[in-house]
């Protein structure tokens, strides 16, 4: 543990101290003030936190009329004063919102901090039972309050990048120091100056082209509204990229594990959360499979069922006049229209036309001979295991890469299925995310790492 340092003599050494002990940050702001006789006043405080409106009017002007004989903390009116004995007791108590006021060899903090304004509600995409019910919000300074107010630390930095292109005018670089890999804000800041240079005109365009690989299906970052997924991901050692006039935070590094995550994992049962997290590494297989694996058994396999099972379903596609493919393909499509017109809807609107649409598309198909009963079953298996996963961003792509094995499990059958699988599994491990590998931690094996990023194990022996 590193020894303490004391404060020095002047105003100004003393602030420098304490700016010292910050990392890269673009809201620690300087305000100087002369008394009377010319002694030199120096405020220091985090621009996101303290109450600038109180400094005005309650703390500045009696200072300017103050003298050196004048003790400062008999003229203003801070409701709170602390007296700080070193830069490091100083640099806390500026994280928790307070205000430092520096005067030849003394120092004060100010308890002058901003009421905290309304997060608003949930976000709608990260829908949780346990845990805080905050969002950010369209800035991107208030977004970096947020983060600041639950990493009370000066090694939380920031950057501000600016965009001078159509709405997107700024953007922020969060990163905790000595936490996050240096190649990897390296690699950020690159991204951001590539985006820049290539005319970024929204927010969604900015999202897109932060991409590494743009035609890759699978999201190479994850985009959360919600402060504590980004806290607990900066703690981690990832990088946080906040377009301002948007409420998302883009996170990177990350590897597919991480879009299993949710942000109730960490507020329930460990048991329970691993176990959760295990269930949905088991749905993205059967969100993938299911449909694939019913053509290529329909089609080419139907050896591979037990006997009671070939028949039940041989009986059902007896109606059916149309092959598996495009039996399958039709539900799909009922099943994306529904899906669209429930998320179109309003919210109490739109579960009511979900369920009862699922309900008379499946028995009207069935009815007009279009689809098998097991089909129905399997289509619906299939979309409720995807709306398990977290990252909506991963949702989408798992949808859209199901297609690509349908299509060669309907030309290839079983071996299709195989063949399509070994692409993607290929594809994802030749993906990286800011340097990070994708499959990690499986690939590159790492299995001491499996009880943080594929499941939830107790903190005593994660961190052991």
């Amino acid at each position: 543990m590193t020894a303490k340092t004391v404060f020095k003599r002047g105003a100004r050494e003393n602030a420098d101290a304490v700016k010292a002990l910050f990392a890269e940050n673009i809201d620690l702001a300087e305000r100087s003030v002369c008394g009377v006789d010319g002694t030199e006043y120096l405020l220091l405080f985090l621009d996101c936190f303290a109450d600038k409106d109180a400094l005005q009017r309650f703390v500045i002007p009696p200072l300017a009329a103050s003298t050196a004989e004048t003790p400062p903390d008999s003229l203003h009116a801070a409701a709170e004063v602390k007296f700080p004995s070193s830069p490091e007791e100083a640099a806390e108590l500026l994280c928790a919102g307070s205000a430092l006021l520096f005067y030849g060899g003394e120092a004060q903090a100010l308890a002058l901090k901003k009421p905290a304004d309304e997060t608003g509600k949930e976000s709608s995409p990260e829908n949780i039972i346990l845990g805080p019910h905050a969002r950010f919000g369209n800035s991107c300074k208030r977004n970096v309050a947020l983060l600041r107010d639950c990493i009370r630390t000066p090694a939380l930095a920031s950057a501000e990048f600016s965009l001078q292109n159509g709405t997107l005018t700024k953007v922020v670089l969060c990163y905790v120091e000595g936490v996050a890999d240096g190649g990897a804000v390296e690699a950020a800041k690159k991204r951001v100056f590539s985006c820049a240079a290539s005319g970024v005109g929204s927010v969604t365009e900015f999202i897109e082209l932060f991409k590494e690989d743009r035609l890759s299906p699978f999201p190479q970052y994850v985009t959360s509204e919600r402060p504590d997924r980004v806290t607990e991901a900066l703690l981690r050692g990832c990088v946080a990229v906040i377009p301002d006039s948007s409420p998302w935070a883009i996170l990177a590094p990350v590897s597919f594990a991480d879009f299993l995550k949710s942000p109730e994992d960490a507020h329930s049962p460990w048991i329970y959360a691993s176990l959760i997290r295990l269930l949905r590494f088991i749905s993205v297989a059967i969100t993938i499979i299911t449909p694939a694996l019913y053509v290529a058994v329909m089609s080419f396999h139907p050896r591979m069922l037990p006997v009671k099972l070939m028949l039940s379903a041989a009986s059902g596609r007896a109606a059916v006049p149309l092959p598996a493919i495009a039996e399958v393909v039709i539900m799909e499509i009922f099943i994306e229209l529904l899906r669209e017109a429930s998320t179109s809807m309003p919210s109490n609107v739109g579960s009511t036309i979900s369920i009862v649409g699922g309900i008379v598309i499946g028995e009207a198909a069935i009815s007009a001979g279009l689809a098998s009963p097991l089909l129905v079953v399997i289509i619906a298996i299939s979309a409720i295991t995807s709306f398990t996963i977290p990252v909506y961003s991963m949702v989408i792509s798992l949808r859209t890469v199901r297609f690509f094995s349908l299509l060669l499990a309907s030309v290839f059958g079983f071996y299709g299925l195989i063949m399509s699988l070994i692409f993607m599994i290929v594809h994802m491990a030749s993906l990286k995310s800011l340097g990070r590998e994708y499959l990690f931690p499986v690939a590159p094996l790492r299995p001491k790492l499996w009880k943080r990023d594929v499941l939830r194990l107790p903190l005593r022996w994660t961190r052991g």
